[in-house]
């Protein structure tokens, strides 16, 4: 239920679980059977709820497996504004790039920066957007493929998502940088200069 997750609720208590977002499709393509493996290993650690399409192959898993069921939630795409409603109250969102996406950086890493929600990013450790979130420190970035690399970096964010947090502060002017205003800007000033 939509709004369930985006009720406000009073600071995370140490032994809460690490409320995880994805927002988005998942196709057979962004696989996320070692994200299952992970989450399997972190037991009732982590809630991820995802708003979107999950191939069937995964939905089939998580409805098989009692922990998964338990701690996976699929819900259907929301509309634009509830999907920012959910974003605020998420502990923490969820970015899968395909293994094969060695160059794709997913506009929805960008959309929902404004959160300061700590990130964790899955995808090919040649992705652009590694070093874009190692630099910022605003998240975690893993290779999508490594189940026991994922398990680690949910156990970290669990431990230290208020330190993530806080990094959108710290780097606040870096940030900026990725903001509407100053991309449009940007694309303003590459096409005055192929028209001049």
């Amino acid at each position: 239920d939509a709004t369930a997750l985006a009720t406000p609720r009073s600071p995370r208590s140490a032994n809460a679980p690490l409320r995880l977002l994805y927002l988005g499709m998942l196709p057979e393509w962004r696989p996320i059977e070692p994200l299952l493996d992970a989450l399997q290993a972190r037991g009732d650690a982590v809630e991820l709820t995802i708003h979107g399409y999950v191939y069937d192959k995964a939905r089939r898993r998580i409805a098989a497996d009692p922990l998964l069921a338990r701690g996976v939630r699929l819900r259907p795409m929301v509309a634009y504004a509830a999907s920012h409603a959910l974003a605020a109250a998420a502990d923490c969102q969820l970015v899968v790039i395909g293994p094969r996406h060695l160059d794709n950086v997913p506009s929805k890493f960008f959309e929902y920066l404004g959160h300061h929600k700590p990130m964790l990013i899955l995808g090919p450790p040649q992705n652009p957007l590694r070093g874009i979130v190692e630099r910022l420190g605003i998240g975690l970035y893993v290779d999508g493929r490594d189940a026991e690399g994922i398990a680690a970096a949910l156990g970290t964010l669990r431990a230290n998502a208020a330190a993530l947090a806080e990094a959108y502060t710290t780097n606040a002017e870096a940030l900026a940088a990725y903001s509407a205003p100053r991309v449009a800007q940007h694309f303003c000033t590459l096409l005055d200069e192929v028209l001049s």
